[in-house]
C-alpha cells in the first residue's frame, strides 16, 4: 500500500560501494572524472534522504535511522572514501552514534532505536554493525559473539526462506534477511582473527549451498518481480567473499 512506500535507499548505498570498487580498478582510468562525479551525486542523494540522527529507513513514515540500512551506508561511504572519491567525514560519524544507539549487548543491534530484540531477531544484522563500526573507527569487541549468533540461528532464518510477510518465524525476523545475512556475515568473519575466520567461513559457505537452485539461483523472499535476480546477486557476493 501508499503508507509502505519510501524513498530508495538501497540503491545509492549498492551505487556507491560499486563506483569505488570500479574507480580503484585500472581497466575504469579512462572513466575516473565520471565515476567521481556519478559518486558526488550518490553521496547527495544519501544526504538528502537522512533521518534527523543521521541514518536511514526505506519507509517514509520511519523517522530513525534503521540499523542495517544506516550500517550498510556506512560501509558503503567509507569504502568510498578507501577508494578516493568523495566522502562526508560527519555523515559517517552521525551514521555511526545511530548504530551503537541501538546495541542492546555485546555483538546484538536492535532494528532501530526504541525496539528492544533478542539475539535470535537480531542475527541476520549484527555482524555487519559490528563490521560497520569497525571501519568507521569505533570498534564495539563485539563481533565473535555477533558471529557466532548467526551461526547459531541461522537455521531459524533458513526455515522462513520464500516465504511471505516479514516479522514471522521463531525470531520475529523477516526471510529477506537470509541471504543478506549469509553476505554480510561472510565479509564481516574477515574482521575475526585469522584462526577463527577457516572454520566460519566453511560453515556459511556449506549452509548457503545447500540452498542454491538447480539453475545456480538464490532466493529468500518473494518480491513482485525479480527476487530471484537479485537473490542470486547476493549469493554471489557471499561466495566471493567465501
Amino acid at each position: 500500500g501508499k503508507n509502505l512506500r519510501g524513498v530508495d535507499v538501497w540503491g545509492p548505498v549498492f551505487r556507491l560501494e560499486f563506483l569505488a570498487k570500479c574507480y580503484k580498478k585500472y581497466a575504469f582510468d579512462s572513466k575516473k572524472e565520471a565515476i567521481k562525479a556519478r559518486a558526488a551525486e550518490t553521496l547527495q542523494e544519501l544526504a538528502k534522504v537522512a533521518c534527523e540522527d543521521g541514518g536511514w529507513a526505506y519507509y517514509t513514515f520511519v523517522k530513525q535511522g534503521i540499523t542495517f540500512v544506516t550500517a550498510s551506508g556506512i560501509v558503503a561511504m567509507i569504502e568510498a572514501k578507501a577508494a578516493g572519491l568523495p566522502f562526508d567525514p560527519a555523515m559517517i560519524s552521525k551514521a555511526a552514534e545511530t548504530v551503537k544507539k541501538v546495541k542492546q549487548g555485546p555483538g546484538a543491534y536492535a532494528y532501530r532505536p526504541g525496539v528492544q530484540e533478542a539475539p535470535v531477531g537480531c542475527a541476520g544484522r549484527s555482524s555487519l554493525c559490528e563490521l560497520a563500526l569497525i571501519m568507521a573507527g569505533q570498534p564495539q569487541g563485539g563481533m565473535p559473539v555477533a558471529v557466532d549468533n548467526f551461526l547459531k540461528y541461522r537455521h531459524l532464518l533458513e526455515a522462513i526462506q520464500g516465504k511471505a510477510g516479514t516479522h514471522i518465524g521463531e525470531g520475529k525476523t523477516a526471510p529477506y534477511y537470509y541471504l543478506f545475512g549469509h553476505y554480510w556475515t561472510a565479509r564481516a568473519i574477515k574482521k575475526l582473527p585469522k584462526s577463527s575466520q577457516v572454520v566460519a567461513l566453511k560453515k556459511i559457505c556449506d549452509e548457503i549451498l545447500l540452498d542454491q537452485g538447480s539453475s545456480g539461483e538464490f532466493w529468500d523472499w518473494p518480491l513482485h518481480k525479480d527476487h530471484k535476480v537479485c537473490g542470486t546477486a547476493l549469493g554471489a557476493l557471499c561466495l566471493y567473499q567465501i
